[in-house]
């Protein structure tokens, strides 16, 4: 583990001379390793994702509704007719985008819902991304 120093320099009125001399303050601070927590983030897959997926406004509002589901452990537990009347669209739509993302590697079905790909996007202050990404490598 490293470390990188932090550097604040203020300018302040020296009350003997009465001149302008600089004052710098610094931090030695430890720098972290693994994955920042507190925001979501994708990465370069998941917009190539995007390209194959999406085909209409309505297409890319169901992505972005459906990864907004996606809870930190990465799990995505739908149903499907209660979703799709929620959303307004017909249950054959919803079904249809969730095979296209199952089909671009985005989700992975299960038994109790759906898995998303940790290599695509990490949901909003993920539960140990760097092992959900170890356990998606070994179930393909």
């Amino acid at each position: 583990m490293g470390f990188y120093t932090e550097s604040i320099t203020k300018q302040i009125l020296n009350p003997t001379t009465g001149e302008i001399q600089n004052e710098v303050y610094t931090r030695d601070t430890k720098k972290k390793s693994g994955i920042k927590q507190g925001w979501t983030m994708t990465y370069i897959d998941y917009d190539e994702m995007l390209a194959t997926v999406v085909k209409s406004n309505l297409d890319m509002k169901l992505v972005m509704h459906l990864k907004l589901m996606i809870k930190r452990d990465f799990t995505l537990t739908i149903n499907i007719t209660k979703e799709s009347e929620k959303i307004g669209i017909g249950r054959d739509k919803l079904s249809k985008m969730l095979k296209r993302l199952v089909d671009a590697e985005f989700l992975r079905k299960t038994d109790t819902g759906y898995k998303s790909n940790p290599f695509m996007f990490l949901p909003f202050r993920p539960i140990d991304a760097e092992s959900e990404q170890l356990k998606w490598k070994e179930e393909k």
